[in-house]
């Protein structure tokens, strides 16, 4: 699961501090990108994190030979 700190330091996400008169201050979180192109951008990691273990797990096996 993707962390807010993530989404933001990525540049997906961008806030705007509210200030309603008295009382805590609140932040309001909007998307930067588009949902489908945040989705498309974690397969496209997840994707490459699996390919890169796989190319290991065939390296150990070669070396097993």
């Amino acid at each position: 699961m993707l962390r807010q700190l993530e989404l933001k330091e990525r540049e997906l996400i961008q806030n705007e501090d509210k200030k309603p008169g008295k009382g805590r201050p609140y932040k309001i979180y909007s998307l930067k990108v588009e949902f489908n192109d945040i989705i498309a951008h974690l397969e496209k990691q997840r994707r490459k994190e699996f390919n890169e273990a796989m190319a290991l797990k065939r390296l150990k096996e070669f070396g097993k030979d």
